[in-house]
This record gives structure tokens, sequence and C-alpha cells, in this order.
């Protein structure tokens, strides 16, 4: 194809050159584009991207990272286990006997001790499980504790150690005071 410079004047030929494509002028060195249009290129469907075409970006490359231990899921454990704890510590306050047998309200000394006992049976019975109740709630809430100096990404070290020592010295004391059977419930409801 032979082509003007615009700026020199000078005619060349530049086989590889279409119309709208930029020329370099042997003469002067400068860069010139040609007019008009570029022809389509066959077999390229041309049509109009539709919304699902739309550039997307890519994914992550590598899997996405299990997030840690959240604080909500801590609190929640704590709270849980406080609570039974609770419970189990009212249970155990409950199970004091306030009412007072009358020897008068019977008709035999049989039947006021048989009152009696199953007056102290119960209570004995319904302090156990409230005993029982209270440890249960102490171990959960000392799972909390555990799980958020452990698995919690977002805390301090000094905190971890801190709530692992608490967590570790309210266990020993629950298995202790169970061993020797006076339970972690007890201690808490003398002073409710």
């Amino acid at each position: 194809m032979r082509v003007r410079c615009p700026f020199c004047g000078k005619e060349f030929d530049e086989p590889s050159a279409i119309p709208g494509s930029v020329v370099t002028c042997p003469f002067c060195l400068k860069q010139a584009r040609l007019l008009g249009q570029p022809p389509v290129k066959t077999g390229l469907e041309q049509k109009p991207v539709g919304v699902e075409e739309r550039y997307a970006p890519p994914g992550p490359a590598y899997p996405p990272v299990k997030k840690g231990f959240s604080t909500s899921a801590v609190g929640v454990i704590l709270i849980v286990g406080v609570v039974i704890f609770f419970v189990g510590a009212i249970l155990c306050n409950s199970a004091v006997i306030t009412k007072s047998y009358s020897y008068s309200d019977y008709d035999s000394y049989e039947g006021y001790g048989n009152a009696t006992k199953e007056a102290k049976e119960n209570a004995r019975l319904t302090y156990k499980i409230g005993t029982i109740i209270a440890d249960i709630g102490a171990l959960i809430a000392c799972v909390g504790i555990f799980a958020g100096a452990l698995l919690c990404t977002k805390i301090e070290l000094a905190l971890r150690v801190a709530l692992l020592s608490v967590g570790t010295a309210i266990i020993v004391v629950t298995l202790v005071l169970m061993l020797l059977g006076a339970p972690f419930g007890m201690i808490t409801s003398t002073g409710m």
C-alpha cells in the first residue's frame, strides 16, 4: 500500500499498512495513523455483552482459611455455664428444710417420724441434684474459659494466660471438692 507522510509529504510503500493502522515514515521517522476504520476480522462473532458475561474478578487462589473461634461463642458458653451453675446453687439452697413438723399434727409418733424422715430424704436428694448441676455448670464455664483462651485469635497473650489459670483453678477446686464430698454448689449456696 502506497502511503503519503502527513509531516514531510514524501510517499513510501508499506506492505502491512491497513486503514486505521499506525505507520512510521522511513524519512522523518514520525508515526501517523492512517485514515479509515480497520476491517472487522472474520470469524469473530460480535455481540453485546450480557449481564451474565460481564467481567467477574477471579476467586482467591487459595481455599478460604477457617475463621477462629468467635468471642461470641465463648461468651455464650460462659453464660450457659454460669446460669447452670447458679441453678444448681439455688437448688442446693432450697434443700434446706424450712417447714417445722409438729408432733400434734400426727396421730402417732410413727407418722411424725415418717414425715420428718421423708422431708430429710427429699432435701438430701434435692441437694445432691443441685450440687451435680452446679458442678456441671462450673465445668461448662471452664470449657468456655479454655475455649476463649486457646481458640480465640483476637485476644492478647496475657489475657490467655489469665484465662487458662482461672479455668484451671476452677476445675481443680471443683474436682477436689467433689472428691472430698463437698460439691462446689454447697460453697456458694451457703452465701446465698
